[in-house]
């Protein structure tokens, strides 16, 4: 594609993305936006709620043990989306004018105790949230295979999510239910 220029830049990012060190996610993709926005080519950036996605790991526990395990309190409300809305979203994004900063979530906020009784409800069983406490945040991602290193960003980066929860009265909707994505997650895993 030599001798073409790029006429629009949409990049994935998340909520909370903020400057700092250490702080995983929230810090890389700061400065990834700030970084795209030096190129002077119009730019839209999704910054995304909590992947739905993030649950398809714990399938396996939920099935066998009957249990969710999470950093996060199991009370803890956040928004969260759909990877495909945010797919759909950006598509959209690609074919017209709009640049700036969007915000998409689903259409609720949902707790781990709601991703528990979700999957509870799609399996037929009961289904207990674990949470591990925030001084084993760092020993439980470095047993899930992360370094040191990251491990602490990544605690860095959860606590930053739990205490700095904060409306955002601009976010766009996706469609797609908590229920409807584990449900269908569900069936793929069992394909």
């Amino acid at each position: 594609m030599k001798g073409r220029e790029l006429k629009k830049i949409v990049a994935a990012s998340t909520y909370g993305a903020q400057p700092g060190d250490h702080i995983f996610d929230l810090g890389a993709l700061y400065e990834l936006e700030q970084g795209l926005a030096k190129l002077n080519i119009p730019l839209a950036v999704i910054r995304s709620a909590y992947y739905m996605s993030n649950f398809d790991q714990a399938i396996p526990a939920v099935r066998e043990k009957g249990e969710l395990t999470t950093l996060f309190p199991a009370d803890f409300k956040l928004p969260m989306v759909a990877p495909a809305d945010i797919g759909a979203f950006a598509a959209k994004l690609m074919l017209d004018d709009r640049t700036g900063l969007f915000f998409l979530e689903g259409p609720e906020t949902y707790s781990n105790q709601d991703v528990a009784e979700t999957f509870g409800k799609l399996l037929h069983k009961t289904v207990n949230v674990v949470t591990v406490p925030e001084a084993g945040w760092k020993d439980f991602m470095i047993k899930g295979g992360f370094s040191e290193k990251a491990a602490a960003s990544f605690a860095n980066m959860t606590k930053l999510t739990i205490s700095q929860q904060s409306e955002i009265p601009t976010a766009q909707h996706g469609p797609t239910t908590l229920f409807h994505y584990l449900e269908k997650q569900l069936q793929v895993n069992d394909a």
